[in-house]
């Protein structure tokens, strides 16, 4: 019975994927609700019947100690009603970990982890990360100073202008705001970035200073 419901869940999550979260949240409340009711009711009862220190009791357990949290989809539209998305963005990272035990040394991690972040953020949001990284780190090298992100990120936008404009003004916005995090962290870390290329076979021919 409970599978059949999360089942009908997922149906209804499908119809409405894509939707403004207002229109989410009202047919969430209006079509959703009412399944997680009777599952809640469900669950208190399978609860009743089956021993806690079971397998089955110990996951019937979990779901009751979490039950308010899983509910938070049906009072906000923004909310997804499962981790999924983020699963699938952290993905490659999770398949890179064991390459990531070769990294040589605590300063080639560091900056390993800042090339990841900029480059998983970069593509979660739409933008090509070759792009974007080439026109940020060329702007860090020629002197672009770390004081005028805002500019740095206007300019930017217009080199990937093509990416943006495929995409809704909501959409823009948003991807705007992260853009500007992006920068602040690629402005902030390029000492460390720019310096350490030769992790990658590449001498470091600038002059000391």
């Amino acid at each position: 019975m409970g599978l059949r419901r999360i089942a009908k869940m997922y149906v209804i999550e499908k119809e409405i994927r894509g939707e403004l979260p207002g229109v989410r949240l009202a047919e969430r409340q209006e079509r959703i609700a009412p399944l997680v009711e009777d599952i809640g009711v469900w669950l208190r009862q399978q609860r009743a019947r089956v021993s806690p220190r079971s397998r089955l009791g110990e996951k019937l357990a979990y779901i009751g100690n979490h039950w308010d949290g899983l509910q938070v989809f049906l009072t906000d539209g923004r909310v997804e009603m499962d981790n999924y998305v983020i699963e699938n963005a952290i993905r490659p990272l999770a398949l890179n970990r064991k390459n990531a035990l070769f990294a040589g040394h605590d300063e080639g991690a560091a900056v390993w982890a800042r090339v990841d972040s900029l480059v998983e953020t970069a593509k979660m949001n739409q933008v090509n990360p070759y792009a974007y990284l080439k026109s940020t780190l060329e702007a860090i090298a020629s002197g672009h100073p770390h004081s005028d992100i805002d500019a740095l990120g206007l300019c930017i936008n217009i080199q990937l202008k093509p990416m943006w404009c495929s995409r809704t003004a909501y959409s823009q916005a948003r991807n705007r705001s992260t853009m500007k995090g992006l920068l602040e962290i690629a402005c902030g870390s390029a000492d460390m970035i720019l310096p350490t290329c030769r992790l990658s076979g590449k001498p470091d021919n600038r002059s000391p200073g």
